[in-house]
């Protein structure tokens, strides 16, 4: 028995201390395991991102870990003449995402240098959000955004708690069957309603299919949209078109009619946005027929086409494509309105530009004639293939324009130049961004996380790192030693903002660390909790006495390197001893032994001998039994002023 159970034994013992060996020193957990990065996005998805390169197109911090925003490359033109205000920015991988993804998936604010102000991510579970803007609600600014996957409109305050999550489901028994439409969620009427779009499948009639030549009822699908009381959030208004849009007015005509009927919903519209007249009507924009709609109010009839196969303006050029149309002026005469002119769709048989633009258009109501005010040209004088908005900047009469692929964004001066664009250094997409003003408050304290490190001359240095997500009003931090409770703070430097994640370095330890938020006026607006600095390797050496006289003996290195060629000459004999028992016996050794031996042989040349400091820049988490073996020193130390 002796002989079977022996093998077995050296091998677990020699599996046991090359685990161990190989485990990061502070935490016990293998470093293979939390220094390598994971493959975070799978084949199947429409964004491929080399991880390689993931430190460099994505930020990442100490004190949040579980955020993963993109960053930028910014270039500014004109640095005086930006326009104030954050960005807000919702990449995403796939419109119809089965699959929750990574953090980066996820709505962020940044600021005007490409700095993340806010990430979304922990509030929401990878799947991808629309139309993430600030929206005036019953006459508050709100964070409004689209989550198709859940099919509703998500409402958060300044604080970033989620008051309202809206249907988005349509509530129509004259329809046959419901679907949403993940464009645009828009406030209106001083935040007093909100629109969106919906999408029903439908089979047309015959007279209907019979105007494109299709011989049968052809399964279209009609797009629509619903209107919301905000106090409430029950419906006050719904239309569709189906009965006032035709097939034939589409542009998707490189497929054929039957494939296009009998094939699936056709989408023969592909209504991507809305907007509402003073006086109660409605805008709305078909990417699929090149046209802007005026729809009533009253009995939901179309009042004018801009566009596409049925114009009842005099058109001197053709957009298509288009996304994004807004009023942004109107009187009984005239209407101007904007819209990002992809012209580009799918489907269609050519582009009708050189490039995508954005446009100004003034539309005279009763000459029924169309003027172009402004046209702002694409950078890279290339195709929006698909999405993308142009938004007027609040108070300016500067345009903000989202070109779509890696996020690219571009602002303008009244007079069409560039003053300013900014792109994802990866290659992800977003569907529009925006540029408007915005205080976050949030309701969550700010994130602090303290290290000590020796330097090679034996000094040690105390890191602190600093972050509070979504606040818009830190200016500076102030770092206090403190006793574990928090109390009997100890002012030991005020350290200016630096972008999203402050870093300090404090001469000397401290055992326990609290920073306060302070804004322009020094006044205090966020206080962390304690946080309990993670020792050197020599302190947790050293507050681990040996438990008796043999640990006493074992940490002697003479002692111990004897003991390690003991076990390591045992493991080979219990191994030899196995392998030829087995072949009398059949006893086999754990099937995965080896594989399990060597789980950790990836670990790089520059994570074995990395240096404290290094590997300090790359841990992101410390686990509390670490810190529960801190004793307050350092406490007494850098005596200064209380907040």
């Amino acid at each position: 028995m002796l002989t079977r159970i022996l093998p077995c034994f050296c091998v677990c013992l020699v599996v046991f201390c090359s685990n161990y060996a190989l485990a990061d020193p502070h935490t016990g957990n293998p470093s293979g395991q939390t220094r390598s990065k994971e493959d975070k996005r799978w084949e199947h998805r429409v964004v491929h991102l080399d991880e390689s390169k993931h430190e460099e197109e994505f930020w990442t911090f100490v004190t949040r870990p579980d955020l993963d925003a993109p960053r930028w490359e910014v270039a500014v033109y004109d640095q005086e003449a930006v326009a104030p205000g954050y960005w807000f920015v919702a990449p995403y991988e796939e419109v119809d995402q089965k699959d929750g993804s990574e953090a980066w998936n996820a709505p962020h604010i940044y600021d005007q240098d490409g700095q993340l102000i806010w990430s979304g991510a922990p509030m929401f579970d990878g799947f991808s959000s629309f139309d993430f803007r600030v929206s005036e609600v019953r006459g508050k600014p709100m964070l409004t955004l689209l989550r198709p996957h859940y099919s509703y409109a998500a409402v958060l305050d300044e604080t970033y708690t989620n008051i309202a999550n809206v249907s988005i489901g349509l509530k129509d028994p004259e329809l046959d069957e419901v679907g949403h439409n993940m464009h645009e969620f828009l406030t209106v009427e001083n935040g007093t309603r909100a629109l969106y779009l919906t999408r029903v499948p439908k089979h047309a009639s015959k007279e209907y299919s019979a105007a494109i030549g299709y011989d049968g009822e052809c399964h279209a699908q009609y797009d629509g949209f619903v209107e919301l009381d905000t106090e409430t959030w029950e419906q006050t208004f719904s239309w569709n078109s189906y009965g006032k849009i035709g097939l034939d007015e589409s542009f998707v005509t490189k497929v054929p009619v039957d494939n296009r009927c009998s094939g699936g919903e056709w989408d023969f519209l592909h209504l991507n946005s809305i907007d509402k007249f003073p006086d109660g009507d409605y805008l709305v924009s078909g990417r699929r027929t090149n046209a802007v709609y005026k729809i009533s109010a009253q009995d939901g009839s179309i009042i004018w086409r801009l566009g596409g196969r049925k114009s009842d303006f005099e058109m001197p050029f053709v957009f298509s494509g288009q996304h994004a149309a807004k009023i942004q002026g109107y009187n009984d005469t005239h209407t101007l309105i904007s819209f990002l002119d992809n012209a580009f769709g799918p489907g269609t048989p050519q582009t009708t530009n050189d490039a995508s633009r954005g446009l100004l258009l003034a539309l005279d109501t009763k000459a029924m004639t169309v003027e172009v005010l402004q046209e702002f040209k694409h950078p890279d004088h290339k195709y929006a293939e698909g999405q993308g908005n142009l938004q007027f900047i609040p108070g300016t009469d500067h345009a903000w324009i989202c070109w779509r692929d890696r996020a690219m964004h571009t602002e303008h001066a009244g007079d069409g130049s560039m003053i300013m664009e900014a792109r994802f250094k990866a290659g992800v997409r977003n569907y529009r961004s925006f540029k408007l003003p915005w205080v976050g408050r949030p309701a969550q304290p700010p994130d602090v996380r303290s290290t000590a490190v020796q330097t090679i001359d034996n000094k040690i240095t105390t890191i602190v790192s600093m972050s509070w997500n979504g606040a818009t009003e830190v200016h500076s931090w102030k770092i206090f030693a403190a006793n574990p409770s928090g109390t009997d703070l100890h002012l030991l430097k005020k350290v200016p903002r630096d972008g999203f994640e402050t870093t300090a370095f404090i001469d000397g330890y401290v055992g326990y660390i609290v920073v306060k938020a302070m804004d322009a006026s020094m006044s205090k607006i966020g206080e962390a909790a304690v946080f309990a600095t993670v020792p050197t390797l020599q302190q947790l050496h050293e507050a681990q006495p040996a438990s008796s006289w043999i640990g006493a003996l074992l940490a002697h290195p003479i002692v111990a390197f004897i003991v390690g060629a003991i076990v390591s000459a045992s493991a080979c004999i219990g191994a030899y001893v196995a392998l030829a028992h087995k072949k009398r016996t059949g006893l086999a050794l754990p099937r995965n032994w080896k594989r399990r031996n060597t789980a950790f042989e990836s670990l790089s040349e520059e994570d074995k001998d990395s240096s404290e400091l290094d590997s300090f820049k790359k841990r992101s988490e410390f686990s509390p039994e670490r810190s529960a073996l801190l004793n307050g020193e350092g406490g007494d130390r850098g005596r200064g002023e209380e907040d």
